[in-house]
């Protein structure tokens, strides 16, 4: 559904920000304004996005903080001085419409230029509200991924795999999730928690701009929060490996790229390659999209877990390869040393 702006939020947002809108261009979530201040982006968050006032107000202190480190645009400020406006009784956001392409991961530039930018993140010191504290951790979300997934199996069956393998897969991932306990990963995601470090925490390509001249803009903060750097990352890397790049290439192009700018220690890194033994591609596929689906729904399902399954175990199939890099993947901590 494409969002969509009255006339009568037309002119509220005219007269909150003293400006002139010449043409209105309806997007998937968003909507983009045409206006004599330049090209802007409004965001109206309804009771379906379910996002805090509360929230709300941090994410624009967030947001002034890093336009001050030269990050991110901050919201516009209405002429009371107000970063938000309520259009049809719902909080409302403007922000300038930074020019752009959504990232391809496939291309090398853009995965280093996309860790580059993440990295200029993870270094801003910036002070960040308690309401951006409580974020699920990278751990508690690997579990949510996986009821998440039982839960629509249990509703729907298994598009795209036999039962047998949904059994392993399952089995698979509540081994890595013990495992990752039992190897002191859990123990450093929840010390860099106290680090205070701004995660981005939705890093999909289309959130990931490259503007002119290939440097990347980072986009839509609505799940920011407090957390380790290696949320980030991992998520990252696994949106690169579903766009069809090997484990090993988006591995080293991140950590190469990132680690010039942010070093991580010997204990995250190590964190980080661990956490590659989890399907989360797999189980967000499963877990996501309707309780009851058409024919041709089922199918286009069926289609995306195969991949996903496929990608995974593309990326856990040369052991050898694994134990090799091993060695090679702890030069990343002394990049900038």
């Amino acid at each position: 559904m494409r969002a969509q702006l009255s006339d009568e939020a037309l002119l509220c947002l005219e007269d909150a920000y003293d400006l002139r809108i010449r043409a209105v261009v309806p997007m998937r979530s968003v909507a983009g304004i045409l206006t004599d201040r330049g090209r802007l982006i409004v965001k109206r968050y309804t009771p379906e996005r379910d996002v805090p006032l509360s929230r709300l107000e941090a994410l624009a202190s967030v947001r002034r903080q890093l336009a001050q480190a030269g990050l991110v645009p901050p919201y516009l400020e209405t002429v009371s001085g107000e970063s938000l406006v309520w259009l049809a009784g719902h909080p409302t956001t403007v922000e300038p419409w930074l020019r752009g392409r959504q990232s391809d991961f496939s291309i090398r530039e853009h995965r280093r230029s996309a860790a580059v930018a993440v990295a200029r993140l993870h270094s801003a010191r910036i002070h960040i509200p308690g309401e951006l504290r409580l974020a699920p951790s990278l751990l508690q979300k690997l579990s949510h991924r996986l009821k998440q997934a039982s839960s629509q199996v249990e509703k729907r069956g298994l598009p795209g795999m036999t039962g047998e393998t949904w059994v392993t897969l399952k089995k698979q991932a509540e081994k890595q999730l013990r495992a990752l306990t039992a190897s002191g990963v859990a123990h450093q995601l929840e010390r860099d928690r106290d680090e205070d470090t701004l995660c981005h925490r939705d890093l999909a390509p289309h959130n990931l701009l490259i503007e002119e001249g290939g440097a990347t803009a980072l986009i839509d903060f609505d799940l920011a929060g407090l957390d380790s750097p290696l949320y980030d990352l991992h998520q990252m890397i696994g949106h690169m490996s579903y766009s069809g790049v090997s484990f090993e290439h988006a591995y080293d192009d991140v950590l190469d790229a990132y680690t010039m700018i942010r070093p991580l220690t010997d204990g995250q890194v190590d964190a980080l390659w661990r956490l590659r033994g989890f399907p989360m591609l797999t189980l967000r596929e499963l877990g996501e999209g309707p309780k009851r689906l058409s024919s041709a729904q089922w199918a286009r399902l069926a289609r995306r877990i195969a991949y996903a399954l496929k990608t995974e175990q593309r990326m856990l199939s040369d052991e050898r390869r694994q134990t090799a890099d091993g060695a090679k993947k702890m030069l990343y901590c002394y990049h900038k040393r």
